[in-house]
C-alpha cells in the first residue's frame, strides 16, 4: 500500500486572500451582468410635435345707459298717485352670451321717502316691484343677453296714492347696478328677486 502523504494546509492568510479574490470576482461578475442588462434594455424612441395650438379667453362685458328715446327720472313736485319712468338700454359688448341682474340700488336722500316709493324694474317678460329701500339690498335675476345684443329695461317709480303727509318736501335719489356673468357652464338663473 502506498502511503499517502498529506498535503500541507494553506495558511490562514492564504485562505483570506483566496476568499477576497473570489469575492472580488463575484462582484465583478455582478457588475458586468448589471451593465450587460442595462445595455440590453436600450429602446428606440421617437417624438413628434404638433404646433399651432392657441387659446384666447372670451369676454363678458355689459354696458348700460339711458335709452336714446328716454331720459333719467327727474321729478319735482311728486304727489301721491304719481309715476315716472325711464328706459335703460343694456348691451352685451363682449364676445360671449351672458346673464344679468338689475338691482343693488345706491340710495341718497330721506329714508322715509325711500321706504314709501315703489319701484318696478323689468322688461317685457320679467319684472318685479319693491320699495326703493328693498332694491338697495336686492336684485332681480333672470335676464339673458346674447353677445352683441341689447335689451331695454324699464324702471318705473310710483308714490302710492296712500302716501301720508309726512313725505311732503322729502327727496330721494338712486342709481341702479347691472351685474353680468357668463352663460356657458353656468345654470340658467330663474327670474327671482333676492
Amino acid at each position: 500500500m502506498h502511503a499517502t502523504e498529506a498535503l500541507p494546509r494553506p495558511s490562514s492568510s492564504r485562505r483570506r486572500n483566496r476568499a477576497g479574490t473570489i469575492a472580488v470576482a463575484a462582484l465583478a461578475a455582478a457588475a458586468l451582468a448589471a451593465g450587460g442588462v442595462a445595455l440590453t434594455n436600450a429602446y428606440f424612441t421617437s417624438q413628434a410635435t404638433v404646433t399651432g395650438e392657441s387659446v384666447s379667453a372670451g369676454t363678458v362685458v355689459l354696458s348700460a345707459g339711458t335709452a336714446s328715446t328716454s331720459a333719467p327720472i327727474d321729478v319735482d313736485g311728486l304727489l301721491p298717485g304719481d309715476t315716472a319712468s325711464t328706459v335703460i338700454t343694456v348691451s352685451n359688448t363682449g364676445t360671449e352670451d351672458l346673464y344679468f341682474s338689475a338691482g343693488d340700488f345706491a340710495l341718497t336722500g330721506d329714508t322715509t321717502l325711500q321706504d314709501a316709493l315703489q319701484i318696478t324694474v323689468g322688461d317685457t317678460t320679467t319684472s318685479y316691484t319693491a320699495s326703493l329701500t328693498e332694491w338697495s339690498t336686492g336684485s332681480l335675476d333672470g335676464f339673458a343677453l346674447a353677445a352683441g345684443d341689447s335689451t331695454d329695461i324699464t324702471v318705473t317709480l310710483e308714490l302710492p296714492a296712500t302716501a301720508g303727509d309726512e313725505l311732503q318736501g322729502l327727496d330721494a335719489g338712486f342709481s341702479i347696478t347691472f351685474d353680468a356673468t357668463q352663460q356657458r357652464n353656468v345654470p340658467s338663473p330663474a327670474p327671482t328677486f333676492s
